[in-house]
């Protein structure tokens, strides 16, 4: 295996972790603003914290660079695309979640009637 290749290894691994928490907060957030709602859940920062420590103990101590394969990676290598999807990712849901309450405050008698209906069916 040449070095790019483990760079490439490890870049996509960083991206896919910052993925993974980005779904998470927009998993968590599905009705309710991130900026009304907050991430108040200890459980969840923790698992955030060490998802990150992980990565970065696969990725910078030597040990675990000579056993599974990985090496040292730049922000270039994983910042640019990993960031980018986080960042779009939570974006793309604040939007909609804000748009989707916005709607809601709108509504009439009778169209909420039959949104819960809809929704009782589910």
């Amino acid at each position: 295996m040449c070095i790019r290749d483990r760079y490439a290894q490890t870049g996509s691994f960083i991206s896919i972790l910052l993925v993974q928490i980005a779904n998470a907060i927009v998993v968590k957030q599905r009705r309710l603003s991130l900026m009304y709602q907050g991430i108040r859940n200890g459980n969840l920062i923790l698992g955030f914290s060490q998802e990150l420590l992980l990565g970065i103990i696969l990725s910078y101590v030597l040990p675990f660079n000579i056993a599974l394969g990985t090496r040292d990676v730049t922000f270039m290598h994983f910042g640019i695309p990993g960031l980018l999807m986080t960042i779009f990712l939570v974006i793309y849901d604040e939007a909609r979640t804000v748009s989707y309450t916005h709607l809601r405050a709108h509504e009439t008698g009778r169209n909420l009637v039959c949104r819960l209906l809809l929704e009782k069916k589910k």
